[in-house]
């Protein structure tokens, strides 16, 4: 038995309109002549609601003329094909730069395109979310001197008060913090009571006050390294060397570090590569860690010789719980977390000092170590200093400081809405 064929409101409203071409070519070839020519005959008046279409008549005729205009449909689709060539040899990161670059002519473009078009269809078009938009306006209309960043208190109110702004300007340009981390400064603000804002807000406003130099930008990501993590303190450690030289003197420093807490166990610096030196660390890292109570432990190091050899090998076979592996070649994994640590220390410290000889070198590497183990904050471990987190202290963002975050935020709300312009024009809207 053949069935009846229902047709969708909006096929019979294109034919009756001559913007069948609209219609796909395979729903169309489906449709009976006689079906056609019925839609054609009818009158509009036939269908419930058959007025509306009347509100989409101007547009109909603008799409009917460009369906029919063959050079139309050409420019059109040069402009498609220009617009996707750019953005292929520009890349997504710099067309996002040159927006940021240029807010006012991208806002002034979008608020005349949004007439015409939903606001979210214009945004996701240029790829800027809808609150970064907000932010661009605000920054470019604000206009509010009773704010560092110029933005509206009113319309902004979460924004960073006076004081808070004024604190963080304090930090991320003291002299002795200069070389952390911008979080490990806002774990550190927070740890002591300073103020309570999130590690992104820390980072934005850094940003915007410009407060820190911008890390240096690579068009293509780099892939990360794959490496081990371990469930408990002295489970696994990391062994390596790194070279630094000293006018024309080549130096040495070894580590041994704790995968789990990041701490560095012990070090060593010398003039000297070879196995006795890297012995020293082992067993001085050993003998501190370890009493009476044993547990397994793996120590993974590099192909270099000064890891590999007789001395070092007897050492390990003397320990009952010690287990010597060889990075990508007895397990998958590189000693990536350990290379982590040689650039932090050279980067943060050693690279920032003028280093005289072999002696000064020594003595700024131990406060170098003492300072990342017990001193500076690390984001990686929830806020806590590699030494405590060895030894498995809590976390410090605990229920009493998540409601002092809250409590911040409520009272940053308060204050920047009682302190506002004079002739604020939204300040009726509270």
């Amino acid at each position: 038995m053949r069935t009846k064929t229902s047709y969708d409101t909006s096929i019979k409203h294109l034919y009756r309109e001559g913007l069948e071409e609209l219609i796909a070519p395979s729903i169309r070839k489906n449709i009976p002549r006689s079906t056609i020519h019925r839609w054609r005959q009818e009158k509009k008046e036939k269908y419930l609601g058959s007025e509306l279409n009347e509100l989409a008549k101007s547009e109909l005729l603008l799409l009917k003329q460009f369906v029919h205009s063959r050079n139309e449909r050409r420019i059109f689709m040069n402009y498609v094909r220009i617009g996707r060539f750019i953005e292929k040899i520009s890349g997504e990161r710099v067309l996002r730069k040159l927006f940021a670059e240029n807010k006012a002519e991208v806002i002034d473009l979008i608020e005349r395109i949004k007439e015409t078009m939903p606001l979210e269809q214009v945004l996701r078009f240029f790829n800027i979310s809808r609150s970064t938009y907000n932010l661009w306006i605000l920054g470019l209309y604000g206009d509010c001197y009773h704010s560092p960043l110029n933005w509206c208190k009113v319309k902004q109110p979460n924004q960073l008060g006076d004081d808070e702004v004024s604190i963080m300007k304090d930090l991320l340009t003291d002299k002795e913090l200069e070389h952390w981390p911008i979080s490990s400064v806002a774990h550190y603000a927070r740890r002591n009571g300073l103020m309570y804002a999130s590690n992104s807000t820390w980072y934005k406003y850094a940003r915007i006050l410009g407060l820190r130099k911008k890390a240096k930008q690579f068009r293509h990501k780099r892939k990360k390294k794959k490496g081990i993590k371990a469930a408990a303190p002295n489970s696994i450690w990391h062994a390596d060397v790194t070279y630094f030289r000293v006018g024309n003197e080549m130096h040495y420093i070894y580590l041994i570090v704790d995968n789990y807490s990041r701490k560095i166990l012990s070090h060593l610096v010398s003039n000297r590569l070879n196995a006795q030196n890297r012995l020293k660390t082992i067993k001085e890292a050993y003998e501190n860690e370890f009493g009476m109570i044993y547990s397994d432990l793996r120590l993974i190091v590099d192909g270099g010789s000064e890891n590999n050899n007789h001395i070092v090998d007897r050492y390990v076979e003397m320990l009952p719980n010690l287990q010597k592996l060889v990075a990508l070649k007895d397990i998958q994994f590189g000693n990536v977390q350990v290379e982590a640590h040689n650039k932090i220390l050279k980067q943060s410290w050693l690279y920032r000092t003028e280093v005289k000889n072999g002696e000064h070198l020594k003595r700024i590497t131990k406060a170098a170590i003492h300072e990342f183990n017990m001193v500076r904050p690390y984001d990686a471990l929830g806020g806590l200093t590699p030494s405590e987190a060895h030894e498995q202290s809590e976390d410090y963002m605990n229920r009493k400081r998540q409601l002092q975050m809250l409590e911040a935020r409520k009272q940053r709300c308060i204050t920047n809405k009682c302190n506002t312009c004079t002739n604020c024009p939204y300040k009726q809207d509270i």
